[in-house]
């Protein structure tokens, strides 16, 4: 056990260098608009010239961020609900009721002007 003060530096850091909230909601922040993780890095470093946080602190991070957004799920649970919400018209076929082996989808659009056009040639 020390017994000196702790650093100004290091005030309101649970670990040394782990993100304080700041720091990690510009991460997010950067995430969100398709910023390297190296230059996350650089930026959270030249905002705060004396900061200790190491790339594995912002990979950690972009992580959990990026897992915030996307939620929880398979591959494929996220893809169906990504369907559902752009308003896409899907048909999928399984193999034993759960293990999906072929889909199909178009946007709504885009099947209108094809069924326009395909009235016009009949």
């Amino acid at each position: 056990m020390h017994n000196h003060k702790i650093k100004q530096k290091l005030e309101g850091r649970i670990l040394v260098g782990c993100l304080n909230a700041k720091e990690a909601k510009l991460v997010g922040d950067m995430t969100r608009n398709l910023v390297k993780p190296k230059n996350n890095l650089l930026n959270v470093k030249n905002r705060q010239k004396d900061n200790l946080t190491i790339a594995n602190k912002i990979y950690n991070a972009r992580h959990r961020y990026k897992h915030t957004i996307i939620g929880s799920g398979t591959e494929m649970q996220r893809l169906l609900k990504c369907l559902e919400d752009n308003t896409y018209v899907f048909k999928y076929r399984t193999v034993s009721g759960s293990k999906i082996v072929q889909i199909y989808f178009g946007h709504i659009l885009n099947m209108c002007n094809y069924l326009t056009l395909f009235l016009q040639v009949c």
